[in-house]
C-alpha cells in the first residue's frame, strides 16, 4: 500500500475505534447521569417538604401568639405547609398533633431529640414544672411525607423512598 493511503486507513482505524468505546460507554454514562438528576430531585424535594414543616410551625406559633382558636390554627397550619411544599404535598401528607394527642387545653413538657422524644403532659391548671424547671406549654408536632418517584423507574436505589419531615414546636 502505498504510503499516503497507509496514514488515511491508520486514522480511520483509530477513529472507528473511538466511535465504537463511545458507543459502548454512552449508555452507561447516560444512565449516571439520568440517576445523578433523580438524586438532585430527591436532595431538593427533601429541603422543600423541611422548609414546608417548618412554616407551618412559624405559622402555628404566630396564630396562637394572636388568638386564633386551636382548632383553627390546626387547619390553617396544615394548608400553610401544603401551600408551602409548592403542591408537592396534599393535607394527606400532612398530620398536625397537638400536645402528643392531649386536649388543646393541657400543658406538656417535651424533653429529648430526634427520634427520643419523651412527653410529660398535665391538665389545665396543673402547677406542675417540667423537669427542667420550666412551664408546661402547648405543642404542635408537624410531620409531612411524600413518596419520591423518580424519573428512571430502574432506579433502585430511590424507587420507593419516603421523604419525611417532622417538627416540634411550642406554641404556647
Amino acid at each position: 500500500m502505498p504510503p499516503f493511503l497507509r496514514g488515511i486507513g491508520g486514522r480511520c482505524g483509530r477513529s472507528a475505534a473511538a466511535a465504537s468505546e463511545l458507543a459502548l460507554i454512552a449508555p452507561v454514562l447516560s444512565l449516571m447521569l439520568i440517576m445523578l438528576v433523580d438524586l438532585g430531585r430527591a436532595f431538593q424535594q427533601r429541603i422543600q417538604i423541611v422548609a414546608a414543616v417548618s412554616a407551618g410551625a412559624e405559622f402555628a406559633f404566630l396564630a396562637e401568639q394572636n388568638g386564633v382558636a386551636g382548632a383553627t390554627i390546626v387547619q390553617e397550619a396544615k394548608a400553610v405547609v401544603v401551600s408551602a411544599s409548592n403542591s408537592l404535598l396534599s393535607t394527606s401528607n400532612v398530620t398536625i398533633t397537638i400536645n402528643n394527642g392531649n386536649s388543646w387545653g393541657d400543658r406538656c413538657c417535651v424533653s429529648g431529640s430526634g427520634t427520643t422524644v419523651t412527653w410529660s403532659c398535665f391538665t389545665a391548671g396543673s402547677t406542675t414544672a417540667c423537669d427542667d424547671g420550666s412551664n408546661p406549654g402547648i405543642y404542635a408536632q408537624i410531620s409531612a411525607s411524600y413518596a419520591f418517584v423518580p424519573f428512571f423507574a430502574a432506579d433502585t436505589q430511590l424507587t420507593g423512598q419516603t421523604l419525611s419531615s417532622s417538627i416540634i414546636a411550642r406554641v404556647k
